[in-house]
């Protein structure tokens, strides 16, 4: 279809150009939410090793504040398959290491 030709007043390009602009800004926040992962798994590893409570209780927060935002957006994320499953498992394993350190650091 050329260039020229509208749909519904908007130039096919113009239309073609913000769906790539939005399948890359998905992708995006998807690499995000696994550096959200990531970075949560090192703050879990900071709060095991810290002879420091506040410090410790901290580092657990955060990672825990990391697994709800990986929740909350990845329902609303229009992902690629392998990049959903990938960051399924990466919350999957973090929310398991949260469960297991719970005991240890869950606020009274």
């Amino acid at each position: 279809m050329p260039d020229d030709v509208k749909l519904h007043d908007v130039p096919t390009r113009l239309f073609s150009d913000s769906l790539l602009a939005a399948e890359r800004l998905n992708h995006i926040a998807g690499e995000f939410l696994l550096v959200d992962a990531e970075t949560a798994q090192t703050l879990l590893d900071v709060a095991e090793m810290s002879l420091n409570g506040f410090t410790a209780q901290k580092g657990f927060s955060r990672a825990s504040e990391a697994l709800a935002t990986i929740n909350h957006f990845l329902g609303r994320l229009d992902l690629d398959a392998d990049l959903r499953a990938e960051i399924e498992l990466a919350r999957d394993q973090l929310r398991d290491r949260l469960k297991t350190m719970w005991p240890q650091f869950r606020l009274s």
